[in-house]
């Protein structure tokens, strides 16, 4: 007699979501967690974003000096780690080599870490230092070295260090003690109750939603302010849903198909296009004139390295400027470093920790300042010689770098080729946090199975849509505090990592 066989039926989609946020406390706590604040935001735009901003400035000015010391901290951890002993560790095996060759490794972890931004500043905040320098009496060349200065300071060596911090240790407890890619398992023989371990997670998980969402938000309109400025028309500001439906289209595709085949090939044509576009304004430049003036502004970074960082002598009698800026940016950088690290930490295996904080903190570094040098220089003499003064042609944040493109033959297709790099900028921005949200909501796993990878493929464009269509500014902006805001908590996790990672490494 045949027996009869019974088949479990196929799960809808639907049925299966349920099922995972059945099983799954973290997964159904950051969604919830993106609707409460979502709800609001899109009711009251004005006055969520006016609570965010004060309690933003309030915690900003509270522990302003918690954070210079931070960022100092991370910094010279990073350098002692280097240099000591361990530095010939390898993150993995003995026998483990590099997954990926040093160019797509460093294309990679740029492009995840902060591609993006740096065209959108790269006109506009050179001048802004240069237009209102942080120190009083200085014009000339030497408000030039210091606008230099101050670009260096913010993008360069301390900004880094945030990151490869958390991707050194995320990278040290994932390939050499097996722990699973979640921050609260880098801190499990140290934490008082297993029960802490959601909200630590939870908090990561949040910062990188936060944190895509304000990095496609403003990149989206960049692109329509480079499509204004390209084609002359006005495009009202909503237009960047379409763009965000595109790079979340393809950055999707990118998360599914894998590391290798995605998130590689587009990180590797932005360096390239990058570095082409770099070359052609490189050549545009008196040589002589631009050596010298990053010889000079890299002499005085690393001089007044120190007193940048606490804010003090010369460079501590501005302090609105060091909350403005210098506070901003390094509790931006924390906010992004658990996103940023752990990307950084999963295609780092095989490499000593010498190598990964040479590769993490220093070649990033020395990129961003022949950056900022070309199109710094640039810059000011164009200010300097404009007929009828400057203007504030450069303030605009989403225009600025089309603006100056302006001034130069071939505009054109440098504005083309600007757009398309900020689309592949964004593209492997979302599809890198795709990848990381799914490792994390997966229960840690270096490879998230595709149910998870398609769940925040789908959530992340849904929710940066409906901020840029409802929301606007106002929420984009909320976006933007509430991940400050998610900082400093984070802040004082990073230091307890800090603390698990030294009492780990004297382990054989």
């Amino acid at each position: 007699m045949i027996q009869q066989q019974h088949h479990s039926p196929t799960l809808s989609p639907m049925h299966r979501l349920l099922d995972h946020l059945r099983k799954n406390k973290l997964l159904i706590l950051s969604l919830l967690c993106g609707i409460i604040f979502v709800i609001p935001s899109l009711l009251f735009p004005t006055e969520v974003f006016e609570w965010t901003n004060s309690l933003t400035l309030k915690l900003l000015t509270i522990f302003d000096g918690f954070y210079l010391i931070l960022g100092l901290f991370f910094f010279l951890f990073c350098i002692g780690i280097a240099v000591s002993p361990y530095g010939k560790i390898k993150l993995g095996y003995s026998d483990d080599e590099p997954e990926y060759s040093v160019w797509s490794w460093i294309a990679m972890l740029y492009s995840t870490g902060m591609g993006s931004g740096l065209i959108i500043r790269a006109v506009q905040e050179p001048v802004a230092y240069y237009q209102n320098p942080p120190i009083e009496g200085m014009s000339g060349e030497a408000a030039q070295t210091l606008a230099l200065q101050y670009a260096y300071f913010h993008w360069g060596f301390s900004a880094w260090a945030f990151y490869a911090v958390i991707g050194l240790i995320m990278a040290w407890f994932h390939y050499k003690r097996h722990q699973k890619a979640l921050i609260s398992d880098t801190l499990k023989t140290i934490l008082p109750s297993p029960k802490l371990a959601i909200p630590i997670d939870l908090l990561a998980v949040i910062a990188t939603i936060f944190g895509v969402i304000a990095s496609v938000g403003f990149g989206s309109g960049m692109i329509v302010g480079g499509t204004n400025h390209l084609l002359s028309q006005e495009f009202p500001p909503h237009y960047a849903i379409w763009a965000i439906l595109i790079v979340s289209v393809l950055s999707c595709m990118s998360a599914i198909s894998g590391l290798d085949k995605g998130i590689k090939l587009i990180s590797n044509i932005n360096i390239g296009g990058t570095l082409l576009l770099l070359a052609f304004f490189f050549f545009q430049n008196n040589f002589f004139h631009l050596v010298q003036q990053m010889g000079n502004s890299l002499w005085a970074y690393g001089k007044e390295f120190f007193e940048m960082s606490l804010a003090i002598g010369k460079h501590g009698h501005n302090p609105k400027f060091t909350a403005d800026w210098t506070i901003f940016y390094w509790a931006f950088w924390l906010a992004w470093a658990p996103f940023t690290g752990m990307f950084i930490a999963r295609i780092s295996r095989g490499r000593t920790i010498r190598s990964f904080i040479g590769g993490v903190l220093i070649i990033p570094s020395f990129g961003t300042f022949l950056w900022f040098s070309v199109f710094g220089t640039i810059a000011f003499e164009i200010v300097d010689t404009l007929p009828n003064g400057y203007e504030g042609q450069f303030d605009n944040l989403f225009t600025a770098t089309f603006q100056f493109f302006e001034l130069y033959p071939m505009s054109n297709l440098l504005n083309i080729v600007t757009i398309c790099l900020m689309f592949t900028y964004l593209i492997t921005s979302m599809d890198s946090a795709i990848f990381v949200i799914s490792m994390m909501t997966d229960k840690g796993k270096s490879d998230p199975t595709k149910f998870y990878k398609v769940f925040w493929g789908i959530m992340l464009p849904l929710i940066a849509c409906t901020a840029v269509w409802l929301g606007g500014d106002n929420f984009l902006r909320s976006t933007s505090n509430l991940l400050i805001i998610t900082a400093l908590p984070f802040s004082f996790v990073s230091l307890v990592m800090v603390y698990a990672f030294l009492k780990d490494l004297r382990k054989p």
